[in-house]
């Protein structure tokens, strides 16, 4: 036999699994019929395969096994997995040869199955950790564990013996367990115990044991015979536990059945009977008792914005400072929430009011948790025995309808409970039974009060505002039913009826052509709902409203807060495109920095601000330092609650964007939205008169008329009252130059009127004529510049129509000034954006050029790589490009002309390309095709791609 035809004998007859592999490549040159049956493949299907199809669950390029083998360790048994074609994995033993055969180097791998060793072995490690667990459970059990052998001598104890009875384990090995008798027990005892355990082979039973200390302990035990298997005992175990951890337990579940597991007072169960055990010492001694409800005033928010773990250290912290305010024999209860209940048995109506104010004073000093520091105040219902209740329930309704009351007075509050009372508290009950369903019932809904840009005059926004239709009630006030949705939770389910109605409503305006903004109200407990960015994208998508024109209001104190939750709420809605306002702007507690960190859009100025804008400076201080900082902030301002004329020609002129209110239109039904906006209702913006006016100020007719004669031929625009009230509407309405006032007025002297006006309007020339001189008042007011003339009755004509010229041109000045300042302001701002505006365009190209860079670096590689001659070609016939396969052909033809590198059949195809002619392809004499392309000139491309291939490819 020759020596390759006896290897071949021995490779395919080995018991052993065998594999040839190429040790570079891993390529699979052979296996053995042994290697075919452990893995399921035919020989033809592996052979020119990688030797990693057969361990497809290994990351690397190789196997690791394979890897080791081949880097020198090829004698070394590793362990390795197989995958066989059915999927099974099968656990083998690997160890290699390396060979060389015609001067490549292989791998000769032998596997041995050893997946039936690894499942004895694993069911060893499985018996080991069984082990392991029994010895884990007799070390940690809670329960005391004795065994002893069949002569009833101690062979082992756990931890929990030594723990219960002192005796260390040294000490008990060995020993009989009578050494934890107590002595209460007489032979008949034992004797009966174990006669049951001969007969059934277990005993249970309450036991009392001695510890090493001689103290007694109860114990429930139960003693078990363990038998072999021949059936005789063997040896016994007993399992006791401490009864008295048991009793503590009970005691427990009565503490929990009693007494309120977050404060420690007691609980409603508690309470009830200790109300029912004073109501009968009051029968007994005829005397009277008081049960109070105090209730936190909007713990809900506070629970909302800081979390509930907050809250609940608020109530602890609440329950220790009324336990130092009460006496020993009162007592102080929490029936769950924030409410508390105080029982005083022996008080009257006068001492019940002391208590309340006490609770009250509770509350005078901040709460301090955390960083935080909190002005907590509370309202308390009072109800009295036996005037407002026979017993415990109908005082726990009367104290509760009191504590609505004072809620409802103004909160911060106590209120004794009365008969009439209870009318309110059912109505209360009935609205919040009756909102609860009012949704299903479809009783809700929304009216829209428009927003009116001030510099067109347009109708840009609306505000939804949700209103109840009643069935019994009719519309029930707002006010009513939103405080009690904020108080009962019920807010969730309103204001998602109210967002998907509003935006399913103005969809419907946008389907009109308005792509208007509709504005929704949200509260804290919204914007703390985990899903409630989710439900807002949601109800876009479905109504089909783009989210620029949703616009969420919210209330300045809920930012206050600073919850991170809120925080990125805001943010995630902001990134949907969602607008977000500031609702009542200055009403809340001021703390300015939360414009800066929360995505604000536009704040809105609080009606009570704007009611008396034009007579009061104190306001339109406060309005110009809003519009002021929003506009600086880059925030829209809104004005709400605008009602008349002067209000809003003030604003406009005040630069605030966006009015609400009576002035343009009440709110109005969906219908009615729709009609106005496709009537295009709109106001006329308030256009600025070609000359400011001449204001005259006298409680005289007749002296108005001279003047008006005598003033009238130097052409002013004149005004003329004899009211300090309209003369400040007119100042509201129109541009006023120049202000001549009488002193002596019955509403108010000049000198105020026009300090005031100085306020209001501080550009305005101000000048008094009157016959009356008061000289301190009229120093003073020239000296503050209130005043910047003062004349006297009669006048000279002639003097004061030059004293007037020359106020108009002050006037002028002023203006000019003021209109320079801006012009420059805005120049300065434009130049600022254009700075920008470069700076981003410079960095942009910077980044577009880099991006170029890298496109072209990777386009090069390729080419560089590819296994075909590629040649660029210009307009003017200059070779611009050669990769690696054309200048082994070519040399370097780079920067030469085409006529000079190529072959004269590719210079003509050139050509012919270049002039926009698509040629054939070419042959070269033993030296493959080719093919011209011309660049497309729209994708930025000029010039011929030549794209050579060699004689043996299927192209040619």
């Amino acid at each position: 036999m020759e020596g390759q035809e006896y290897y071949r004998m021995i490779f395919d007859e080995s018991a052993d699994a065998i594999v040839l592999a190429d040790a570079s490549s891993g390529e699979i040159l052979d296996l053995n019929p042994a290697m075919e049956r452990l893995c399921g493949w035919k020989k033809s299907e592996l052979v020119g395969k990688h030797q990693k199809v057969l361990h497809p669950d290994e990351s690397g390029e190789f196997t690791c096994s394979f890897e080791k083998h081949r880097s020198g360790d090829a004698g070394e048994v590793l362990e390795s997995k197989v995958l066989t074609r059915s999927g099974e994995i099968r656990h083998v033993a690997v160890h290699a040869a390396v060979l060389h055969i015609s001067g490549r180097k292989t791998l000769l791998g032998f596997f041995r199955d050893i997946s039936e060793k690894k499942r004895i072995d694993g069911k060893l490690v499985e018996s080991g950790q069984q082990l392991r667990l029994y010895a884990r459970i007799f070390e940690q059990s809670g329960q005391g564990i004795v065994i002893a052998g069949k002569d009833g001598t101690i062979v082992e104890i756990n931890p929990a013996v030594t723990r219960m009875t002192g005796f260390s384990r040294e000490e008990l090995i060995g020993q009989k367990p009578d050494l934890f008798a107590s002595g209460l027990y007489d032979r008949d005892f034992y004797r009966e115990m174990w006669g049951q355990i001969e007969r059934s082979g277990f005993w249970q039973g309450e036991l009392s044991e001695r510890r090493k200390d001689g103290s007694l302990f109860s114990t429930w035990t139960s003693i078990s015979a363990i038998r072999d298997e021949e059936g005789s005992v063997a040896n016994y175990i007993a399992i006791f536990g401490d009864l008295s951890e048991n009793r503590a337990f009970e005691e427990r579940v009565n503490q929990l059945a009693y007494f309120d597991s977050l404060t420690g007072l007691p609980n409603r169960m508690l309470l009830s009977d200790r109300t029912d055990s004073a109501i009968r010492a009051a029968e007994r001694e005829k005397s009277s008792l008081a049960l109070l409800m105090l209730d936190l005033d909007r713990f809900r928010n506070i629970n909302d914005t800081l979390g509930h773990p907050f809250g609940d250290r608020l109530l602890r912290e609440t329950a220790a400072r009324f336990r130092n305010a009460l006496r020993e024999e009162d007592t102080v209860s929490r029936l769950g929430g924030d409410e508390f209940h105080i029982l005083l048995p022996g008080c009257d109506a006068e001492a019940a009011a002391g208590v309340a104010r006490k609770l009250l004073d509770c509350f005078s000093t901040p709460f301090k948790i955390d960083a935080h520091e909190l002005d907590i105040t509370a309202s308390i219902g009072i109800a009295l025995f036996p005037e407002d209740g026979q017993n415990f329930e109908m005082l726990f309704r009367s104290a509760e309808t009191a504590m609505y009351r004072a809620k409802e007075e103004g909160r911060n509050r106590s209120e004794f409970y009365n008969t009439g009372m209870s009318a309110q508290f059912v109505e209360r009950i009935a609205l919040e039974n009756g909102l609860r369903r009012a949704i299903d019932r479809v009783e809700l809904l929304l009216h829209y009060q428009p927003r009116v840009n001030l510099q067109t005059g347009r109708i840009v926004g609306a505000e939804a505002l949700v209103r109840w239709n009643h069935p019994e009630l009719g519309l029930v006030s707002p006010e009513k039913f939103v405080r009690i949705a904020e108080e009962t939770g019920l807010v969730i389910p309103l204001g998602r009826w109210v967002l998907c109605t509003a935006c399913k409503e103005a969809a419907a305006w946008m389907g009109m052509g308005h792509d208007i903004t509709v504005s929704v109200n949200v509260s804290a407990r919204q914007l703390m709902e985990k899903d409630f960015v989710e439900e807002v994208q949601g109800m876009l998508e479905v109504s089909g409203l783009d989210a620029k024109c949703l616009e969420l209001e919210i209330v300045e104190t809920v930012l206050l807060q600073h919850h991170e939750r809120i925080f990125s709420t805001m943010h995630a809605l902001k990134k949907l495109g969602i607008r977000i306002s500031i609702d009542d702007f200055g009403t809340g507690y001021s703390s300015l920095s939360y414009l800066k960190r929360f995505p604000i859009d536009a704040v809105k100025i609080d009606q009570s601000f704007i009611a008396d804008i034009v007579t009061d400076p104190d306001d339109e201080a406060i309005v110009n330092a809003i519009v002021s900082m929003a506009h600086d902030l880059k925030l829209d301002v809104v004005a709400e609650g605008v009602e008349t004329e002067e209000q809003r020609a003030f604003l406009s002129r005040r630069r605030c964007d966006e009015i609400q209110g009576f002035h343009f239109s009440h709110p109005v039904i969906g219908s009615e939205m729709r009609e106005m906006l496709a009537s295009g209702k709109h106001i006329q913006p308030v256009r600025p008169e070609n000359s400011p006016a001449l204001l005259l100020l006298d409680d005289e007719e007749n002296i108005l008329h001279s003047l008006v004669r005598l003033l009238r031929r130097d052409g002013y625009r004149i005004l003329k009252t004899t009211s300090a009230k309209e003369a400040l509407a007119f100042m509201a309405r129109e541009e006023v130059g120049v202000i001549v006032s009488d002193q002596r007025m019955p509403e108010m002297d000049g000198v105020s009127f026009l300090r005031r006006a100085k306020r209001l309007h501080p550009d305005s020339i101000r000048l008094v004529l009157s016959g009356y001189t008061d000289l301190n008042s009229v120093t003073d007011a020239i000296n503050e510049g209130a005043v910047y003339k003062f004349l006297t009755k009669p006048w000279d004509d002639g003097h004061l129509r030059e004293t007037i010229r020359e106020a108009f041109l002050s006037y002028g000045i002023r203006r000019e000034r003021d209109s320079l300042l801006e012009e420059l302001k805005n120049a300065n701002e434009e130049l600022s954006r254009s700075r920008d505006a470069l700076q981003h365009l410079v960095e942009d190209r910077t980044l577009e050029a880099l991006r170029t860079m890298d496109v072209l670096k990777a386009s090069q590689n390729v080419l560089e790589c590819l296994p075909i001659g590629v040649v660029g070609v210009d307009e003017s016939g200059l070779i611009v490009l050669a990769n690696r396969k054309a200048r082994e052909e070519f040399g370097e033809a780079a920067g030469k002309w085409m006529g000079d590198c190529l072959p004269d059949p590719v210079v003509a195809c050139v050509r012919e390309a270049l002039q926009g002619n698509l040629c054939e392809q070419g042959k070269l004499e033993d030296k493959g095709c080719f093919r011209c392309y011309p660049l497309d000139p729209s994708l930025g491309g000029k010039g011929v791609m030549v794209i050579f291939r060699t004689k043996d490819s299927d192209d040619c």
